[in-house]
């Protein structure tokens, strides 16, 4: 691991492992609470399940319990981070490569998942493809543009802002362990979406790497991925 330390901009600089970060924001910010910040598709349902045992609060939660709506007028899930929180809290998200992460968001939304409006859209769609239509099918017929208009699943580095901490969903025990928590209940993945329409192929994972190039740089550089 190497040495901890602190740019010239102020921010965390020279941390090589997971561990090292986790070290380093404890003790920047000693005796500070967890907070969670759910990104879309990243396994987060699951997380919030696990949490409400855990009495570990969510943005969504605090905010939901203070009466504020999100950006969209009725603002439940997936709000950002505000500075104000972080400087009270510290602030996690976990995350999930974002070829993967667009391929579960798919399938969810093939499967009738999302806002109203969408599913009116995606109806379409699915009329188009017929009985036997994939998943590859329907990338085939979106254009790029029409790839990287989801809400509210947007993009990582969207959701980044005042975060602290990422995680892949497999940190998460040893995540909560190195921040005290002990007797971490075991509970099933909710709202994981099932692969009903299929996988990408190889063909179509390279254009949404290309379309999330971006985000691939953030998930590699904040999990520590070559």
């Amino acid at each position: 691991m190497k040495k901890l330390g602190i740019s010239r901009n102020g921010k965390v600089d020279l941390i090589k492992s997971s561990i090292g970060k986790w070290h380093f924001i404890k003790e920047s910010k000693p005796n500070h609470p967890l907070m969670f910040v759910h990104i879309p598709k990243c396994g987060g349902t699951y997380c919030k399940t696990l949490f409400r045992e855990l009495d570990i609060l969510s943005v969504d939660k605090f905010e939901s319990d203070l009466g504020i709506q999100g950006d969209d007028g009725v603002g439940r899930p997936h709000q950002l981070a505000k500075k104000s929180y972080s400087d009270n809290f510290i602030i996690f998200g976990v995350i999930r490569h974002p070829v993967d992460r667009f391929e579960s968001l798919l399938n969810f939304t093939l499967g009738g998942g999302g806002p109203p409006k969408r599913k009116f859209i995606i109806n379409d769609y699915i009329k188009k493809m017929g009985k036997n239509g994939t998943i590859n099918d329907f990338v085939d017929m979106q254009t790029d543009e029409e790839l990287l208009s989801y809400t509210p699943y947007r993009t990582l580095k969207y959701y980044s802002q005042n975060v602290d901490i990422f995680i892949k969903i497999d940190e998460l025990e040893n995540f909560l362990s190195f921040f005290g928590y002990k007797n971490i209940p075991k509970t099933d993945r909710k709202n994981a979406s099932k692969r009903n329409y299929g996988y990408l192929s190889e063909k179509n994972k390279a254009r949404i790497a290309r379309l999330f190039k971006d985000d691939i740089a953030f998930y590699n550089k904040k999990t520590n991925t070559n």
